[in-house]
């Protein structure tokens, strides 16, 4: 009789905090923000805001709008 192998991969990811990860969309971050989607965007292109550009897709970071609400609530 033939023994038998069994392979078994154990994979441990660690993200921290998640809600940090947390992508918004276009129509999330306007309404978080309270403004339109095209001065979002020019905050884009002046490079207040960050945003990702996944394909065709645009996104931004839960904790970069946070970021620039705290530091733009002076203003």
């Amino acid at each position: 009789m033939q023994g038998s192998c069994v392979w078994q991969t154990s994979l441990n990811f660690h993200f921290g905090d998640a809600d940090s990860m947390k992508l918004l969309k276009t129509k999330e971050a306007c309404r978080m923000m309270q403004v339109s989607a095209g001065f979002l965007m020019k905050l884009v292109r002046e490079k207040k805001l960050k945003s990702y550009k996944l394909g065709r897709l645009r996104r931004f970071s839960f904790q970069d709008v946070l970021n620039y609400l705290t530091e733009n609530i002076e203003k």
